[in-house]
């Protein structure tokens, strides 16, 4: 191996990075979770999410309409991040 060369593994193989020496070592790993589209559809934690956003924009673009209003612009934009 070469510095800064990366290390490829098959998926499924199991590792174990040492170190010799006192560089700094970076260990990225990537799973890649690909769902059939029937899957993807019928998972109800992506849909309570999405559905989430939603229901939250009324209230949202309400506030947003209130600090555009407000005296104290800024004030009330930055609360309404904070929130966020």
């Amino acid at each position: 191996m070469y510095l800064e060369s990366p290390l490829w593994f098959p998926a499924g193989w199991w590792h174990e990075v040492s170190s010799l020496g006192t560089d700094a070592v970076c260990s990225v790993n990537r799973f890649w979770n690909v769902l059939p589209l029937s899957r993807a559809l019928t998972n109800w934690s992506k849909w309570r999410v999405h559905l989430g956003f939603v229901m939250a924009m009324p209230h949202l673009l309400g506030n947003l309409a209130g600090a555009i209003a407000s005296t104290d612009r800024e004030q009330a934009f930055r609360k309404i991040m904070q929130r966020m």
